[in-house]
């Protein structure tokens, strides 16, 4: 039986023509989608 590991995923904003309060509400929506909605990328 496989042990569920999750990493903590971190958003990043590399570029962009927003305000900086906008990019810190952008930040705390990814991060809290992140973290409710889980999805395991399979190899093959």
């Amino acid at each position: 039986m496989a042990t569920e590991k999750r990493e903590k995923l971190e958003a990043q904003i590399k570029s962009a023509d927003m305000s900086e309060d906008m990019q810190q509400e952008a930040i705390e929506v990814a991060t809290e989608a992140m973290d409710k909605y889980h999805i395991e990328k399979v190899w093959r």
